[in-house]
């Protein structure tokens, strides 16, 4: 899956700031073990709740070929509260 994302990055290289892997090692990436290890989230985002993407996902494409779809992070959480 990393070389997806790398690929990705390199033709698209506005869409994605920093890296963060799991397990995995890679020039340019940082480990989420050093950002336990620190006990200050030293990258702190710059986020708009409303407009920063939080989350793809793949739509059935019943209209058509399968999307991606952008979900803000008010989405997930009204998504949240739609299940209370």
């Amino acid at each position: 899956m990393l070389q997806y994302v790398q690929a990705g990055s390199v033709r698209h290289p506005h869409l994605l700031e920093r890296l963060i892997v799991l397990g995995e090692e890679c020039d340019d990436c940082i480990p989420f073990d050093s950002l336990l290890q620190h006990g200050v989230y030293k990258y702190a985002p710059t986020v708009d709740p409303l407009t920063t993407p939080c989350l793809l996902l793949s739509s059935s494409g019943t209209t058509g070929l399968p999307k991606l779809v952008k979900l803000s992070h008010v989405n997930i959480i009204a998504n949240m509260m739609q299940l209370q």
